[in-house]
């Protein structure tokens, strides 16, 4: 992601501190959920491909299996209904108005069902595509092909915006998806993790503080580190949130979010070709469900 929108989307989050609460209630909701089915005598890491792998018999296989994809599906459903609120709240920030969590509950309210159907399918796939990765990197490289920019990323980038501001059902966010990132950026390079290089410089600053407290044995360094990760990944993830929003509303209508500029908006995806990126915006319209109102392009 283009680091020039960093400063626009710092400026949201200091006009708007509200919108941190929602991935605060997620990362909360996780560590409790994560804390009460890690046994304490266990390495606390999500259940993995490689501990079903040493499992003995077939019945502990399919129990190790069916617990990691209730993970996975929890995990998904936390994080995406978090983000759906907050795509809903951050709306009416990006047009210079005051945000509301009021917005993101209504709008979980309305569009939750599909928001858990989803958190479904993302779990089914993620369980799938992890352990076929496993099997072979053939098949891995035959799902993610270099050349498309990794499908799946495009498939789904903008679905929970086209979910939560235009009332889409699952198909048609996909589709919406698909057809704004191609049409305003034409083949986008999608990053795997947004500001990957900023966000690894701020969680290796947690890392050096977590190595600092083992090297002088400090318990004091380390919890200071993992809320340091925490606190770190709460911002990030609002950061990225908060840009998809940003970027659907000016791939689906042409306008330009309150902060930002057209030009840091068309080179939000870096393929190396910015004449490319010239890619035509139409206009449509979209209402946030229990908002009363709607904005039209």
């Amino acid at each position: 992601m283009n680091k020039a929108l960093l400063r626009p989307l710092g400026a949201v989050i200091y006009r708007q501190p509200l919108l941190l609460l929602f991935p605060l209630f997620s990362a909360l909701i996780l560590i409790g959920v994560f804390m009460s089915v890690i046994p304490a005598e266990v390495s606390p890491a999500p259940p993995g491909l490689e501990t079903i792998k040493e499992l003995g018999n077939t019945m502990e296989k399919l129990a190790a299996g069916g617990l990691l994809f209730i993970y996975y599906l929890v995990a998904y459903g936390v994080v995406l209904l978090s983000n759906a609120g907050l795509v809903a709240s951050s709306f009416p920030a990006l047009q210079g108005k005051q945000c509301s969590l009021r917005s993101g509950f209504n709008a979980l309210y309305h569009q939750g069902s599909k928001i858990i159907r989803w958190a479904l399918i993302s779990a089914t796939m993620g369980i799938v595509l992890r352990y076929l990765g496993s099997k072979s990197k053939e098949i891995s490289r035959f799902l993610f092909p270099s050349g498309e920019g990794r499908a799946w990323n495009v498939l789904s980038f903008f679905l929970l915006p086209a979910i939560v501001l235009e009332q889409k059902d699952i198909h048609q966010a996909l589709h919406r998806s698909k057809e704004l990132l191609r049409r305003t950026w034409k083949q986008p390079v999608l990053p795997t993790y947004l500001f990957g290089g900023y966000g690894v410089t701020l969680v290796s600053l947690g890392v050096l503080f977590f190595f600092y407290g083992l090297l002088f044995d400090s318990s004091l360094w380390k919890e200071i580190a993992i809320i340091w990760i925490v606190l770190a990944g709460i911002f990030l993830s609002t950061l990225g949130t908060i840009a998809k929003t940003a970027l659907y509303v000016y791939s689906s209508t042409g306008n330009v979010p309150k902060g930002f500029s057209e030009a840091e908006l068309k080179r939000a995806f870096l393929n190396g070709n910015d004449d490319q990126n010239e890619g035509k915006v139409c206009e449509s319209s979209f209402v946030v469900r229990g908002r009363g109102r709607s904005k039209h392009g």
